[in-house]
């Protein structure tokens, strides 16, 4: 016979805590020492603070009656602790792996839920952490719509943000009225939690208690004001979520952050992934008028009601504001009033370096280059020429103030902007004067991706088909990954996140893989099938393949040498190699068709003809004498080993020499050793070290506990970011 026991383990601690810990360590590993050092400081501080009633732990013992004595043992645990001001949060609930299914689970949950009722004060918020969520639905909890009805944007919201969220979606714990003390109605408490982890979800308990909750807009003490409707609830998350990173941009700098950089990517991409679709003219002219930036909204409205602009924002987060609104103006296509934002933003990053304040924004400013030159091609509002010269002047007062963010974008829209009116000759002089070497280490691989690509068609296009094959190379390994990671446990949601992952630069690939084909052509090589197989496999949609096809089948005839499938291919095909713009490059792979046919030819003859040569290239209107020509120039760069007899206008094969005793194997050795002392270099080249930064005077314990927790969570994105 058996029985349950439910205690507070700080009150029954030297004879339970060994077996406690080893509960915990059985489903999460890790030291003994450890666990049990946390939960003595949970106990520790529980017994200093008598009017603290938290963080404390619940454990079920189960009590068996031997025939001489009583044996008891731990078959469950579960912890209550405070994160802040009347929030809670139910953590480590555990239960013996040989007792589960038996309802010790629901029970210590029972238990810890009438603990908190029962000591926490009024108003307070329980959350769960946890992420297997089938637990907390076979103890009777239920879904319910709170923090994550809106979606994405939760998941960024910090903790003031939550707490204000949920005091609009959430009930309180009261105590019930006198009235109602004897009601037997089952009442429903809505337990919000943050939704940073996308596994977490908010859930409802149903089962019966005598508490009667209350919501939050009848409650005597009302914190916050309930929006109207969702509409106004989301303007108000976005609104905070915007103030919060101009929060952070701003400490950054007042703390002269050596990852301000880096800060300032992660909130631009917190905003282009998360908040640029949900974001309105209302919330963002409301966000500009509070923030005194009303020479910005006057690119949103006609008229605007001029204002006092004595207390602007610091010059980091103007020019952030800044990019949000050329970002906005962009996407509603309001072109005109886009390139007039950005092209005053130019200016004001001049008026900046005379005042020697941009370093601190050099990654702002590469997107607003960017937008420049992207609207630029949308609206032609200026001449490509003076359109270049405003970028050549600003890429010259760039690398002079070693800003290699905007450098590197102004160079790449530069390179575009002379491929597209076919200035080949000046892009390729730009190359050669620009020096990138020094700033290959401080900018992202998106970028170096879009300048080997463009690089590698110049390349090509000036005949130097080795140096373009390594270039795009090089273009494809710094490009987004086409297969990313998948976890060794499939959850909800993961799939379309491998997915939207997959699709990340995939029109970039495509276009990439293409020209590396032509170009593997062009040097005489045949493209491996495994080329064609592997992106298909990484975008696996009919798009891709409709996209290959062309090339996968212009690879089939030069491998068999066929000049008139050759030409069946490019003509049935001309008008999407003209939209790839590589028709001028796949014209020039004729002579290559015509060198493979013959290599396969004189592989199979000891001697032959020019006129079956001929025959069998299906040269028919070719003389002989040009055919002869095409044998001895292929003789000359080494592509067939043979002699020419005049006498007999014939061509005569060497014997099949053994490619060890020659100098290929060392050609290809000296290739691959090459490829890997460059990507050694190119490492040692990205390569970054922290500066060691002044040590500050250290603050007092009281003022550390009250320390930022955003900074950890900043610290750990940043983590992230770098991996």
């Amino acid at each position: 016979m058996s029985t349950i026991k439910a205690l507070l383990l700080h009150e029954h601690w030297n004879q339970y805590i060994d077996e406690t810990v080893q509960l915990i360590i059985d489903e999460w590993p890790s030291s003994h020492s450890v666990r049990k050092s946390m939960l003595l400081n949970d106990k520790t501080q529980l017994e200093q603070h008598h009017n603290n009633f938290v963080p404390v732990s619940v454990i079920l013992i189960e009590e068996s009656e031997m025939s001489s004595s009583t044996s008891s043992k731990v078959v469950a645990h579960a912890k209550l602790i405070q994160s802040q001001h009347n929030t809670f949060i139910i953590e480590t609930v555990v239960t013996r792996k040989d007792k589960r299914g038996s309802g010790y689970g629901r029970r210590v949950m029972e238990e810890l839920y009438n603990y908190a009722k029962t000591h926490l004060p009024q108003g307070s918020i329980l959350y769960l952490s946890t992420k297997i969520t089938t637990f907390y639905e076979k103890c009777g909890f239920e879904r319910c719509e709170a923090p994550e009805s809106f979606g994405k944007v939760c998941s960024s919201l910090n903790t003031q943000q939550i707490h204000s969220l949920s005091n609009m979606l959430a009930k309180r714990f009261q105590q019930p009225p006198p009235t109602c003390s004897n009601s037997s109605s089952t009442s429903s408490s809505e337990i919000p939690l943050p939704t940073s982890d996308p596994s977490r979800m908010t859930i409802k308990d149903t089962t019966t208690s005598d508490a009667e909750m209350k919501d939050v807009t009848s409650s005597t003490t009302s914190e916050t004001t309930t929006p109207a409707n969702p509409q106004e609830e989301l303007e108000l998350v976005i609104r905070g979520e915007l103030k919060d990173q101009l929060k952070m941009i701003a400490k950054s700098v007042q703390q002269d952050d050596l990852d301000n950089d880096r800060k300032q990517m992660r909130a631009f991409r917190l905003f282009y992934n998360k908040l640029r679709r949900q974001i309105t003219d209302k919330i963002l002219v409301g966000i500009l008028k509070e923030l005194k930036c009303a020479h910005l909204v006057s690119y949103i409205e006609e008229t605007i009601e001029m204002q006092d602009e004595e207390q602007k924002p610091i010059p980091e987060a103007e020019v952030y504001l800044w990019l949000i609104t050329i970002i906005f103006l962009t996407d509603k296509k309001q072109y005109n009033r886009a390139y007039a934002c950005a092209y005053d933003c130019i200016k004001y990053q001049h008026v900046l370096e005379k005042q020697q304040r941009s370093r601190s924004m050099n990654f702002l400013f590469s997107k607003v280059y960017f937008y420049f030159s992207f609207i630029h091609e949308k609206l032609h509002t200026v001449s490509n020429n003076e359109f270049r010269n405003i970028l050549l002047g600003r890429l010259r007062s760039c690398t002079l103030a070693h800003d290699h963010w905007s450098q590197f974008v102004i160079l790449n829209c530069l390179l575009r902007s002379y491929l597209q009116d076919k200035l080949v000759e000046q892009a390729n002089k730009l190359l050669k004067t620009v020096s990138i070497d020094q700033t290959i280490g401080h900018v992202d691989n998106n970028q170096l991706a879009r300048y080997y690509y463009y690089k590698g068609r110049i390349q090509a296009i000036q005949l130097d088909y080795s140096e373009a094959y390594n270039s795009l190379q090089t273009a494809l390994r710094k490009a987004p990954s086409a297969q990313p990671n998948k976890p060794k446990t499939q959850k909800e949601g993961t799939e379309q996140s491998n997915l939207s992952k997959r699709n990340v630069g995939r029109g970039f690939r495509i276009h990439a893989n293409k020209l590396l084909i032509v170009v593997s052509l062009l040097m005489g090589h045949i493209p491996d099938r495994s080329l064609f197989v592997n992106t298909l496999e990484a975008t696996n949609d009919n798009v891709t393949l409709a996209q290959l096809k062309p090339y996968y089948e212009l690879t089939q005839q030069v491998r068999l040498g066929n000049v008139n499938g050759f030409e069946t291919i490019v003509e049935k095909y001309r008008d999407q190699y003209i939209a790839d713009d590589n028709l001028t490059l796949i014209n020039r792979i004729r002579q290559n068709v015509i060198r493979t046919g013959l290599k396969s030819i004189i592989k199979a003859y000891s001697r032959i003809s020019f006129a079956d040569v001929s025959k069998k290239l299906n040269l028919t209107d070719t003389d002989v004498n040009d055919v002869q020509g095409i044998v001895a120039k292929a003789i000359k760069d080494g592509i067939i080993d043979a002699k020419i007899d005049e006498q007999a206008q014939s061509v005569d094969t060497a014997k099949n020499q053994d490619v060890y005793q020659t100098s290929e194997p060392a050609e290809e050795f000296d290739k691959r050793i090459q490829f890997c002392l460059s990507c050694r270099s190119q490492c040692i080249k990205a390569m970054r070290y922290r500066e060691e930064k002044k040590k500050k005077p250290t603050v007092d314990q009281d003022e550390s506990l009250h320390l930022d927790v955003d900074e950890i969570v900043d610290e750990v994105d940043d983590d992230i970011m770098e991996d």
